[in-house]
């Protein structure tokens, strides 16, 4: 592999070559990547393969200060003089040009190349009596080697360029006559860079043959640059020494030789064994060597000496003298600062012991320090016990000082003096006042981003800057709806650089920042200083706060309710904090109306009660589910909710959630069965509401809607008050029954809810009945393997017949226990058929039809079995909290539609809640129904209910028996509830009570109350 790597700036080309050495099947070359062709910022090395492909790779990014180019700033100078059509190139700053009678001028050609548009070029030359300066703007787009210096670089292609030229520029042609160019970027002040070159002109007159002539070209406080030019005539053959001395200012000082050179024939021979190495460069008509002096002192002087061929002395060509001339002016110019380098614990508590270093920003001075005496002295203005003055020996001095800590800003009258040595340096003072922030009462201008958390602050005063160990930071989050403060880990502090460093404390970063709970962070940031006793010094603290989250509206969720007088609603806070967890101190507050009722709430929703369940896990989150009792059904209601927090915090109100309670209305019996011209009478009883405009009413119409038919009457048996809790009870009643009026009626309660809410209405109905035929009993409640007959009679002719509840007709012929009908005479005329049940069982239990073909008439028995019901403890229940407790309930079903519910509640004061398996948000309760057992009463069946002792399984266990006109099936989501139990049910109390005595711990007794009905 051949890698060709060319730099066209200052970086390093051995690490760049190491960067792409994996490449080792392919040729490439690097070069410099320049946004805008600005010469200094970010730049990155290109490497771009020599293949088919010609693959590229980028090294990352470096960014390199704009001193780092400061020669480069401008690239392939060339100067060059036009005389008599020769064209003659500098060569190390200087012009040889013939000598020419006939010229007092030639042209000057100034050209170079800059990635840069914004250059300017001045050039400074003689023009008879005096200098005149052209200033050149002209810059042209061009393009440039990219690695001129490069052998066999094929690829070192061209990149764009800008030229820079100047001409017309005619200098008197004057030996040793002097031209002085100087480079500068045309930018903003702060980024101006220059770059100054100087020219000598030499005309070659054969009088100068064999002579050695010196310059100090230029001397300041970063380097001395001496050259001289050796003219070598035709026959010239003798060899010439150039060496450069040094002498310092004090007396025992000795001069020092710092570098010299031989010049023999074409040759330059360096003496590589001294300190500085001379360039020398072989030209036309002679030589050119250049000694460069980095960083000299501004108290040394520098001579340039010739070697003599003889014994006489050494002959001096240029003398560079020490830089004491302007002592004064560099004394008043110099910049001086103060800085912090110590801090320790002062002798008294509010005292702070503190070094400071004045450090003198001039080199001429400093320097200028080994041969004259100069003093520092500081004045503090605050009362000090101790002259504080020094003697100025190097850049930095130090100083000692105690400070009060409570002083905001440190003033401090500095007084610089160079002693009075003779006449020619008499004594020299410069006076100027000093300040500086006190670190032990510094304060950090931090600036808080509430979206981001971000905390920033810039980077401490610089006078201590050097000073600083490291930030110590403490945060705590106050938690605004519980109350509750926490100290936090603090995240680690980050460092930016955006022109200055800048820190950055992250509170985004600390767990739940992003939540929507109210949290109030509060920091404190101390800076920590170094210290020379060990412990380090705490600056002055800075405080913030930032807060986080906002209160929201309080959100309602609720499933339609079942029961007509109750309904749970989950009310969900704003904010979900962990510590609002079961925390009794959350409420609520609601705004209950009813819709529909005019503006004015009325009285009775004074009635309403909201009851938290605090036991219900089935709340998803922080939600919480109430119970609101106490409502009139047939109503539409809408609710709000305000969640009230641990402190004096409240949500928004929530939207209004609306929902409904169905109507309460009934009838007392399915069907009424009469004869021609027997009376009948079918109940309604519905709940109607408080009196006054918007009471309801009860109506007895047909089912379709349509009026009553005439000969009948409607009677208010019970009215609604508060004591019927609202509830009233009418009659229909027909005194003289006729065929025409058998039809199905149907008690509508006016207004109904489902009739506002546009829903179709299902009014509870009877149907009534007028038959020829007569039973001898409706219904009969029998024991199990009880004998039952019912008669059926009918005057007119034709045949009877018996159907069973399961449609098929009951024969005449007597088989074991099953059903059977007997004709027999009846002594008022007419026929009768007899149904005998000879051994009543479940399956026998249900709706038996008598039926007379001929006229279309019927008439239905009804047979059901005695219902019992019986709840104990099971076998192995136990008492003890914690443990499972067995409740095993037995019943005698009536019919094979029956079944056995369980019910729960807190006390006797709340409604009954229907238990489901599985139990929705109480998994330690579980129902298992077991088959029926094989025993004389075939009816028997059992449920057991399982569960655990605890506090919150206190209050009463019922099981019943279902209704037959209730279902609750529909909806396994729903809950139901119910303020009365089914007519056969039995319930049972369980109280948990712990009981603590000294010496030791007495189990929870878990005591029952068995009650039956």
């Amino acid at each position: 592999m051949k890698i060709i790597s060319y730099l066209f700036c200052k970086l390093s080309s051995e690490s760049l070559q190491s960067e792409f050495l994996p490449l080792t099947h392919l040729s490439f070359v690097t070069f410099i990547s320049l946004t805008a062709h600005h010469y200094y910022g970010q730049y990155k090395c290109r490497c771009q393969a020599d293949d088919d492909i010609a693959s590229v790779l980028e090294s990352p990014k470096t960014e390199l200060p704009a001193t780092e180019f400061d020669q480069d700033l401008v690239f392939q100078r060339n100067y060059s003089a036009k005389i008599n059509d020769q064209v003659i190139e500098a060569k190390m700053g200087f012009l040889e040009l013939p000598e020419d009678p006939q010229n007092s001028y030639f042209e000057l050609h100034v050209a170079a190349h800059s990635l840069t548009k914004k250059l300017d070029l001045n050039v400074t030359i003689m023009e008879g009596d005096s200098y005149a300066a052209h200033l050149k703007e002209y810059t042209n787009p061009t393009m440039v080697m990219a690695f001129p210096r490069a052998d066999e670089a094929a690829y070192a292609w061209p990149i764009p360029a800008y030229r820079v030229a100047a001409s017309e520029m005619y200098p008197d042609l004057v030996d040793e006559g002097p031209v002085s160019i100087e480079w500068s970027t045309s930018e903003e002040a702060a980024s101006v860079r220059t770059i100054k070159e100087h020219l000598r002109i030499i005309i070659l007159s054969s009088s100068r043959d064999g002579t050695v002539r010196a310059w100090e070209w230029q001397r300041d406080a970063h380097h001395l640059d001496m050259r001289a030019y050796y003219q070598v005539g035709e026959s010239e053959a003798t060899s010439v020494k150039l060496y450069l001395q040094r002498s310092g200012c004090t007396p025992d000082a000795h001069p020092e030789r710092l570098g010299s050179v031989e010049l023999v024939h074409d040759n330059c021979i360096v003496d590589n064994t001294e300190p500085i190495k001379p360039e020398c460069l072989r030209t036309g008509s002679g030589f050119v060597v250049r000694f460069v002096v980095p960083n000299p002192s501004a108290s040394d002087a520098f001579d340039l000496y010739q070697v003599s061929s003889n014994d006489s002395p050494d002959k001096q060509l240029v003398h560079s003298t020490a830089m004491q001339q302007n002592l004064q002016n560099d004394l008043l110019a110099t910049d001086i600062s103060l800085k912090i380098v110590g801090l320790a614990d002062g002798q008294k508590p509010d005292e702070t012991q503190m070094d400071v270093a004045v450090i003198v920003h001039s080199k001429v001075i400093v320097d200028n320090s080994a041969c004259l005496p100069m003093t520092i002295a500081l004045h503090p203005t605050w009362p000090v016990g101790e002259k504080l003055e020094s003697h100025l020996i190097a850049n930095e001095t130090r100083f000692t000082m105690p400070v009060p800590n409570d002083q905001r800003v440190l003033t401090l009258d500095l007084e610089m003096r160079i002693e009075a040595v003779n006449d020619s340096h008499p004594e020299l003072t410069n006076r100027r006042s000093l300040t500086l922030p006190n670190p032990r009462y510094y304060g950090l201008e931090v600036t808080v981003n509430e979206a981001t958390g971000e905390v920033k602050w810039p980077a401490v005063s610089l006078p201590f800057r050097d000073l600083l160990d490291r930030f110590e930071v403490k945060v705590t989050s106050v938690n605004r709806v519980c109350g509750v403060t926490e100290e936090l880990d603090a995240p680690d502090i980050k460092q930016e650089f955006n022109g200055s460093p800048v820190y950055v404390l992250n509170l985004g970063e600390l767990p739940d920042f992003g939540s929507n709970v109210m949290r109030e962070y509060n920091f404190v940031i101390t800076p920590l200083f170094k210290s020379s006793a060990g412990e380090p010094v705490k600056g002055a603290k800075t405080e913030g706060t930032l807060n986080k989250g906002q209160l929201e509206h309080t959100a309602i969720k609720s499933h339609l309710p079942v029961s007509s007088r109750s309904v749970r609603i989950l009310v969900v806070p704003s904010q979900s904090a962990a510590c609002l967890r079961g925390n009794p101190a959350l409420t609520a507050e609601f705004n209950i109306q009813v819709i529909g009722e005019g503006p004015e709430k009325p009285d009775y929703l004074a009635e309403v009660e909201f009851e938290p369940d605090t036991t219900d896990a089935s709340a998803q989150g922080f939600g919480r589910w109430y119970t609101l009792k106490g409502l009139q059904p047939g109503r539409r209601y809408e609710v709000q909710a305000t969640v009230h927090y641990p402190t004096e915090t409240k949500d928004e109100p929530s939207a209004f959630y609306q929902f409904w309670t169905p109507d309460e209305v009934s009838i007392s019996t399915k069907a009424v069965y009469v004869s021609s011209g027997a009376s009948a009478i079918l109940n309604c009883t519905g709940v109607v509401g408080p009196s006054g405009p918007y009471q309801k009413r009860l109506e007895w119409k047909r089912q379709d809607g349509t009026p009553l038919p005439e000969g009948n009457r409607v009677e208010t048996v019970i009215t609604a008050d508060k004591d019927t809790d609202w509830t009233e009870t009418i009659s229909l009643i027909f005194d003289n029954v006729e065929p025409g009026q058998a039809n199905i009626y149907g008690c509508f309660i006016r207004p109904s809810v489902m009739e506002v809410l546009n829903m179709p209405v299902s009014p509870p109905t009877a149907r009534l009945v007028v038959s020829e035929l007569e039973l001898n009993m409706q219904s009969h409640e029998a024991k199990s393997g009880e004998s039952v007959s019912v008669e059926c009679h009918t005057q007119q002719k034709g045949k009877l017949s018996w159907t069973l509840p399961d449609g098929q007709e009951v024969t005449t012929s007597e088989a074991g226990s099953n059903p059977y009908v007997e004709e027999t005479a009846s002594p008022r005329g007419g026929t009768n058929l007899i149904l005998h049940i000879p051994n009543a069982k479940l399956a026998h239990t249900g709706e038996y039809v008598c039926t007379h073909p001929d006229s279309s008439s019927h008439r239905l028995f009804h047979l059901l079995l005695v219902e019992d019901i019986r709840l104990q403890i099971g076998a192995g229940s136990s008492q003890k909290a914690g443990e499972q407790l067995l409740l095993n309930c037995s019943a005698s079903l009536g019919d094979a539609k029956r079944k056995i519910e369980w019910y729960r509640r807190g006390s006797s004061t709340e409604v009954w809640t229907l238990l489901r398996d599985p139990m929705k948000g109480d998994p330690s309760i579980s129902i298992t129904n077991q088959p029926s057992v094989p025993t004389d009463e075939e009816n028997l069946h059992t449920s057991l209910l399982k569960t655990v002792n605890s506090p919150g399984s206190d209050g009463e266990f019922a099981c019943a028996l279902n209704s037959r006109s209730t279902n609750v099936e529909a909806d396994e989501e729903m809950v139901f509830t119910t303020s009365t139990l089914p007519k056969v049910h039995a319930q049972l109390n369980v109280a948990s009570t712990p009981v603590v005595k000294i010496g030791r711990i007495k189990q929870t007794i878990a005591v029952y109350r068995l009650s039956c009905s």
